[in-house]
């Protein structure tokens, strides 16, 4: 859920409230919840990191980025078509940690 969705159900509540339909209490806690989704969603989108990023943190080139998923090494999630290419934060710490032992 997206903080526009969130407006929009605050939008669309607020004269049911005023109304005497929802009480107060039960939108406070429709608020909750839904902010709660949005934290959550963001804190997983933490989770992943750019090719370029990975590259950084691994310190390479972004083109061994890609020959390391290539090759299984780190497995790119492919978001919202091709272009948008994410890598878990643990697979590069697990490289990271294979690497300095």
């Amino acid at each position: 859920m997206t903080t526009s969705e969130l407006k929009t159900i605050k939008q669309t509540l607020s004269p049911l409230v005023e109304h005497g339909i929802i009480s107060q209490d039960a939108m406070s806690e429709i608020a909750t919840l839904t902010s709660a989704k949005i934290e959550g969603k963001s804190s997983k989108l933490q989770d992943y990191v750019s090719r370029s990023e990975a590259a950084r943190q691994l310190e390479v080139s972004e083109m061994t980025v890609i020959r390391w998923g290539q090759l299984g090494k780190l497995h790119p999630i492919k978001l919202a078509g091709r272009r948008l290419i994410r890598y878990k934060l643990s697979d590069i710490e697990s490289l990271l940690s294979n690497t300095a032992e």
